[in-house]
């Protein structure tokens, strides 16, 4: 087989293929004791399929997000400068407000 054929084969075969993606709203998940439902809202496209029994319907979903609060009370305001910028190995750090506890700097 001649090798423009190969390509035009392998070109014809990779427009096929699509990964999945849509701008979803909301979603969640519902369960009781019978079993589980997870769901999104504003999906545009979606298969369906039913029988006497019910129906289900094949989509996007969206994936569990775990919000952790953080108490952000005793934040105080700090003026700080870092210098010199550009820089190649290390910078200067002045911080304004001294009246601060504790102060911790990370870096990488």
């Amino acid at each position: 087989m001649k090798p423009t054929w190969q390509l035009l084969y392998i070109l014809c075969g990779v427009h096929g293929l699509c990964a999945q993606n849509a701008v979803l709203t909301s979603g969640g998940k519902t369960s009781s004791g019978s079993g589980s439902v997870t769901y999104s809202v504003g999906q545009i496209a979606y298969n369906s399929f039913g029988n006497v029994n019910g129906s289900i319907s094949q989509g996007v979903l969206q994936p569990s997000v775990t919000v952790t609060a953080v108490d952000d009370s005793h934040n105080q305001e700090i003026s700080c400068v870092v210098f010199p910028n550009p820089t190649q190995a290390s910078v200067n750090l002045r911080i304004e407000n001294r009246n601060l506890e504790n102060i911790s700097l990370l870096s990488d």
